[in-house]
């Protein structure tokens, strides 16, 4: 916390008296020493006038220091002028103390305060008065470097608490924008898929259109969220397979497992509708054989597995898969990887067998519990 102004030269003010009562102490105990009762009070005036006059001029001493820094390219020019100004100073602080003490003897009952042979008296001071300057400009300077110094990491942290904010907000822009390009391909698909059924069976239209409003409100009520929890995402998805069941019939069959303990497990947002819409796309059906799509959700190693598996045409669609469009596998993957880094995984490729398979694989996390939700 930064001091003001004023508190700091009381500070400075309460340390000169610090210095002069425990010089005055020192020369007291000294006389003490050879059994010379010298009032308290002799030296009280001597050592308190000496730290307060100094006081006086230490303002003028912090501004030459200021304005006339010692730097490594510098020093040179400065010196004198420090030296000039060291010499000033102790004429100055000398001139002061002479003055005050003259005052302060007749107060204090001690007689005519004598200063002595000028020169001399000048050129004793000086020497403490000198060595006085020099020990105030190096802790000045030591004093300006460690605040420089300090100031300096506070603005690198400020600097990398801002980068880190404008890469946090770009990473969400684009999570924004891989997340948005899925909702209208989806949409696109669905509304194509109910135009080539809508004259040849009108009842599975309009149930194809009641299921989409449907899915269009779930839509709504995510919007914004980059994770849902399990749950919501398997509602979306199995809203989604409404409406394949009423465009297919009997040609597609769909099954969902998951760990009832993760249902509140949090899963990025639309994640899984655009694997199980390339399963029926490309997946397709054989002659006589039913599409079944599997849609698989458990934990291990601290980590959550997504899987949508299916039974058709397999490794000759691998390439388009691979593509997806543009938009499915390759819009997920990115997505996992702007959200968990290293720790987001997507496995695909042909079954052993026939058919093709996706897996998804990143930290598992739950959605914080709130006090006083309602369930």
């Amino acid at each position: 916390m930064e001091l003001s102004t004023a508190r700091k030269w009381l500070l400075i003010f309460a340390f000169c008296t610090l210095m002069g009562l425990l010089s005055a102490s020192t020369f007291y105990t000294e006389e003490r020493i050879d059994d010379q009762l010298v009032p308290y009070k002799h030296f009280l005036v001597d050592e308190l006038s000496a730290a307060y006059a100094f006081f006086l001029l230490l303002p003028g001493v912090l501004w030459m220091l200021r304005r006339f820094p010692f730097t490594f390219h510098t020093w040179y020019r400065v010196l004198p002028l420090h030296l000039l100004a060291s010499l000033v100073v102790g004429v100055s602080h000398t001139l002061l103390m002479t003055l005050s003490r003259t005052w302060l003897y007749q107060v204090f009952d001690r007689g005519t305060y004598i200063m002595g042979n000028p020169f001399f008296r000048f050129v004793m001071e000086y020497q403490k008065q000198f060595l006085l300057y020099a020990g105030i400009a190096v802790a000045f300077h030591l004093l300006d470097a460690y605040r420089q110094k300090q100031e300096a990491e506070k603005k690198s942290k400020q600097l990398e608490l801002r980068q880190a904010q404008l890469q946090s907000s770009l990473a969400e822009t684009q999570l924004t924008a891989l997340r948005g390009q899925i909702q209208p391909h989806f949409l696109f698909n669905t509304l194509n898929m109910i135009s080539s059924v809508m004259y040849e069976d009108v009842a599975a239209a309009d149930q194809m259109i009641s299921r989409l409003s449907r899915l269009l409100r779930i839509s709504l009520d995510r919007a914004g969220d980059q994770k849902v929890r399990l749950d919501e995402e398997l509602e979306f998805v199995e809203a989604y397979l409404e409406i394949m069941k009423a465009r297919f019939h009997d040609q597609i069959r769909f099954t969902v497992t998951r760990d009832e303990a993760l249902l509140e497990a949090l899963v990025p947002s639309f994640v899984v509708q655009p694997l199980v819409e390339n399963a029926v796309k490309h997946g397709g059906t054989r002659q006589g054989q039913t599409l079944d799509v599997s849609i698989r959700a458990w934990s291990k190693d601290g980590r959550l597995h997504i899987n949508v598996e299916d039974n058709g045409r397999g490794g000759a669609e691998q390439p388009k898969r691979e593509s997806a469009d543009g938009i499915g596998l390759q819009n997920v993957g990115e997505r996992l990887q702007h959200l968990y880094g290293p720790s987001g995984q997507v496995e695909f490729g042909p079954n052993s067998g026939a058919g093709f398979s996706v897996g998804l694989s990143f930290p598992l996390e739950f959605a914080p519990k709130v006090q006083g939700a309602v369930p």
